[in-house]
């Protein structure tokens, strides 16, 4: 088996896979390719790696390149974790909306302009990578957690012949699973059963159940939500689509018009989880780990909170797998979102095969909303492939989070960035 991790200079999200990759499959015989622009990276990762297999006991082979192409060949599983210059790129986003204020939420990553910007960067950047795979591993899954997702996993679906799932498991709101419910309720989390669904930074609770008793824990969490304790925003959320929004306020709100949700507006921070100081403290630590003088055990990165090393250990295996979410195309798991859309909802891998959850009916106002911002991350998808300013502006006037922005604005947005969209 040989499985490609793209944009390993993720110090979030590489580190914590890879450590699931060295400790919970059995890696004899396969290969891990890493793949990032900076040599540097590429060079601490791989000694990273190496450290995690040898106090592992794991016999594996570990790659480099700063060539997806050069890796690609008889990959089983490509893995995205890349962003295009994310926070260099993310600030000249900032600084144009921030001077001409417009009333956009600054820290977009999902919703507004900015949002817009990122999605087309990183999907001019996965069809990249997808098209290669179309040419040396045309049966490979791409498992993509490249913000932002839904935009990101239907242009590759929808475009190219290659299988992409996207995965984000912040609707848990834990590093272990839906640790917040779990704490309003009083509950541990292995004490309750959840189920959430619609799209993804966009999550809504279904239901909640006491694992045990099945007792139906929903009317606890609408008394929290309506006290004087609960997020603000969240609050509106409830009340303005009649349920539980549950993949956290600042992603939630990302999606909504900035004038009606006013508590996560221009948050001046990019939304690529921490400052450089953070950053570099990373880079020393798992610069420590590769030399030993840290016992990554005890003091190392957290494991993923994505869990796309347990889909592909399922798969290998032809285990059975329950994943309380999984981005992906919706074959009647939304009955009131549109198919092919792509939709987050619990998954289950059965004999090797991944199939959604269906959930029936989203709340008609929260699927009215969502449909919206589903339309919009399609068009876009649409410009972005065919490179078309035209359905581009289409698709902003269609966001709920863009408001009213003339179509010469977005031109001077597109001619900042074309020289890595091409458009």
């Amino acid at each position: 088996m040989k499985i490609v991790i793209i944009g390993v200079g993720s110090h979030v999200f590489a580190p914590g896979v890879i450590m699931d990759f060295m400790t919970e499959i059995d890696t004899e015989g396969c290969t891990l390719a890493l793949v990032d622009l900076d040599s540097n990276n590429l060079e601490l990762m791989k000694s990273y790696a190496e450290r995690l297999a040898l106090d592992e006991g794991r016999s594996v082979m570990i790659e480099t390149s700063m060539d997806w192409q050069q890796v690609l060949p008889g990959a089983d599983y490509v893995i995205s974790c890349a962003a295009i210059q994310g926070h260099r790129r993310w600030l000249m986003d900032y600084h144009f909306l921030k001077e001409r204020k417009l009333d956009q939420g600054y820290s977009g990553e999902c919703g507004g302009l900015s949002g817009l910007m990122y999605a087309l960067r990183s999907i001019h950047l996965l069809m990249d990578i997808a098209r290669s795979m179309e040419i040396y591993c045309p049966d490979a899954l791409l498992l993509n957690v490249t913000n932002p997702l839904p935009r990101v996993t239907f242009a590759v679906n929808a475009f190219t012949k290659i299988a992409c799932y996207g995965f984000c498991n912040a609707a848990h709101q834990g590093a272990t699973g839906y640790e917040l419910l779990a704490q309003t309720v009083g509950r541990r989390v292995d004490e309750i059963d959840v189920v959430t669904a619609g799209l993804n930074h966009f999550a809504w609770l279904l239901s909640i159940h006491d694992r045990r008793t099945q007792e139906d824990l929903m009317p606890g969490i609408i008394d929290y939500t309506r006290t004087s304790q609960a997020d603000p925003d969240l609050r509106y959320l409830f009340e303005e689509y009649e349920a539980i929004g549950v993949s956290g306020a600042s992603h939630m709100c990302d999606y909504l018009s900035k004038q009606k949700v006013r508590n996560h507006f221009t948050l001046d921070v990019a939304p690529f989880h921490g400052s450089e100081q953070v950053r570099q403290a990373r880079v020393d630590l798992l610069s420590a780990i590769a030399r030993g003088r840290v016992d990554w055990r005890q003091n190392g990165p957290a494991h993923a909170w994505e869990k796309p090393i347990k889909l592909i250990k399922a798969r290998e295996l032809k285990a059975t797998l329950h994943m309380d979410m999984l981005n992906l195309q919706n074959r009647g798991y939304v009955s009131n979102l549109p198919e092919s859309h792509i939709v987050e909802v619990p998954a289950r891998i059965v004999e090797g095969l991944i199939q959604g959850v269906a959930v029936g009916h989203l709340p008609e106002k929260v699927a009215t909303i969502c449909r919206q911002i589903s339309d919009t991350h399609v068009m876009l998808a649409k410009g972005a492939v065919y490179q078309d300013r035209e359905l581009i502006k289409a698709a902003a006037k269609m966001d709920p989070s863009v408001g009213l922005v003339d179509s010469s604005t977005l031109d001077v947005m597109l001619d900042l960035q074309q020289d890595i969209t091409g458009y």
